[in-house]
């Protein structure tokens, strides 16, 4: 799991996919699961962390 949200974090920051997208390029059939363990283990939701890094994303 850490090696796919930690993928994710990657496409998040570094491209402009959706999350949805991204969330089943690295590997997730359900994109509420992901935005769950991503909260899990990240503590914020992918689109929060992209915010982070893309301020004109939301």
């Amino acid at each position: 799991m850490r090696l796919r949200i930690g993928e994710a974090c990657a496409l998040l920051s570094g491209t402009g996919r959706p999350i949805a997208h991204i969330a089943e390029e690295v590997g997730y059939d359900s994109l509420a699961n992901f935005n769950r363990q991503f909260k899990a283990l990240k503590a914020m939701t992918p689109r929060r962390y992209r915010a982070r890094f893309v301020p004109s994303a939301s």
